[in-house]
């Protein structure tokens, strides 16, 4: 237990440091998972804050396997240092991700049968 309360720290800690060097597409991708799981989120001018200690475990790995993964990060250094097969390897990575993010997106899509009441609530939602 405690090697897996480590790994969790060690993660969260990894997230921390990383994320300021994401990719746009890491940064849509992780920001679609937010909404799409209902991650508690708040946000300003300097972008959005999550309290990690918060989030599930299954959150706390998804974000980890985004950052960690090889992709272009916005380090200038490594834009013009990438040759050719690294470009490949990241647009491998991308459609990868991309797949993984469209089938969240299709398993949290869901239909629901409401009643008059619901359906009468929700419309003030849309005006």
């Amino acid at each position: 237990m405690k090697d897996y309360i480590m790994k969790l720290i060690e993660k969260n800690k990894f997230i921390c440091e990383n994320i300021s060097n994401l990719s746009d597409l890491k940064n849509n991708l992780i920001l679609d998972y937010i909404e799409l799981n209902n991650i508690i989120y708040s946000e300003n001018k300097n972008g959005i804050f999550i309290n990690l200690s918060l989030c599930d475990e299954k959150h706390i790995h998804y974000f980890y396997e985004v950052i960690n993964s090889n992709s272009i990060t916005t380090n200038n250094k490594n834009k013009n240092n990438m040759d050719e097969n690294e470009n490949n390897k990241n647009n491998k990575l991308k459609n990868n991700l991309k797949k993984i993010s469209t089938k969240l997106k299709q398993n949290m899509i869901k239909d629901f049968d409401l009643n008059l009441i619901e359906k009468k609530i929700l419309s003030y939602s849309f005006q």
